[in-house]
C-alpha cells in the first residue's frame, strides 16, 4: 500500500504513475492521509484577498483569462465558472452569454460583488457540492481552483464537475506549474494558499480518470520582463528554453 505522507514526494510518485498510465497505483495515492501543507483556503481568507482593491491579474493571468474567454465565446448554452473570484472572466463574457452565466465561489464578498455587477446566477458554494442538477451545463470552467484543494478531495471535485456537465459537454481546467511551492513552504510562505505541486501528467490523468477525454492543452509562461517577446520565443524558436508555469486543459465529458 502507498504510505508516503510528504506531499511533494507524493506528487513526484503521482507524476511517475501518470506517465506510465498506472491508473490503479495513481489512484491509490489519493486514498491515504492528509497533506502536510496547511489549508489556508477559508472563506475569510478569500474575502480578504478578493476585496483587495490593488489586486490585478498579471500578464500570464490576463493571457489565460483571454484564452479561456475565446473558448467559451465559441460555445453556446449554460456556462458555469467555479471560483469566479473578481469576475475577470465574466467581464469578457457578459455580452456573449447574457442569460447563461452561472458561478460559485466560497467567498461571500465575491458573490455579493458579482450579484451587483454582472447579470447571472452567483451562489456561495463549494466545488465539493455544486448546487445544480445533473447534466445541467454545456461548459464548466475551473481555472486556478484545484491547486487550492487537498489531494484527497480533488477527484471528488472533478466528479462533481462531471455530474453537472452535460454528456459531450466541455470543461476547462487550469492549474499552476513549476511555481516553486516546496521552496516557498520551506520558507514559511504560501501567499495564494496552494496545496498541490501539479505537473502536466498529473492534471491530465486526474481529468481522464474522472470521465473526460482530453481535447487540447495550452502551456503558459510567467515572465517578469519582456513578457510578450519571451512568450513568442517560447512558442516558436525556443520551445524548451523555459519551463511552463501554467496549463489550460480543455476536455469533453464521455
Amino acid at each position: 500500500m502507498f504510505t508516503i505522507r510528504d506531499p511533494f514526494t507524493t506528487e513526484i510518485i503521482r507524476d511517475y504513475f501518470a506517465k506510465k498510465n498506472k491508473d490503479d497505483l495513481f489512484l491509490s495515492t489519493y486514498r491515504h492521509g492528509k497533506p502536510v501543507i496547511k489549508d489556508l483556503n477559508t472563506k475569510a481568507f478569500w474575502d480578504l484577498k478578493l476585496s483587495n482593491p490593488t489586486r490585478h491579474p498579471d500578464s500570464m493571468a490576463k493571457r489565460r483569462i483571454q484564452y479561456v474567454a475565446n473558448i467559451i465565446n465559441n460555445r453556446k448554452g449554460k456556462f458555469l465558472n467555479i471560483g469566479f473570484g473578481s469576475l475577470d472572466l465574466e467581464k469578457k463574457l457578459k455580452h456573449v452569454l447574457p442569460n447563461n452565466i452561472h458561478g460559485v465561489d466560497i467567498s461571500k464578498w465575491a458573490v455579493d460583488n458579482a450579484t451587483k455587477n454582472i447579470k447571472g446566477t452567483f451562489l456561495q458554494a463549494s466545488i465539493q457540492k455544486l448546487p445544480f442538477k445533473n447534466n445541467f451545463f454545456n461548459t464548466v470552467n475551473a481555472s486556478e481552483v484545484l491547486e487550492h484543494l487537498p489531494a484527497d478531495k480533488v477527484l471528488n471535485a472533478l466528479g462533481e464537475i462531471n455530474r453537472v456537465t452535460k454528456i459531450n459537454g466541455f470543461i476547462i481546467v487550469s492549474v499552476p506549474l513549476n511555481e516553486g511551492l516546496e521552496e516557498m513552504i520551506t520558507n514559511g510562505l504560501n501567499p495564494n494558499g496552494h496545496m498541490r505541486a501539479y505537473t502536466t501528467p498529473i492534471i491530465l490523468k486526474e481529468i481522464e480518470v474522472s470521465g473526460f477525454s482530453i481535447r487540447s492543452t495550452k502551456h503558459l509562461f510567467a515572465f517578469n520582463r519582456h513578457y510578450f517577446l519571451k512568450n513568442i520565443l517560447s512558442q516558436t524558436i525556443c520551445p524548451k528554453r523555459w519551463e511552463p508555469n501554467n496549463i489550460i486543459v480543455v476536455a469533453q465529458k464521455k
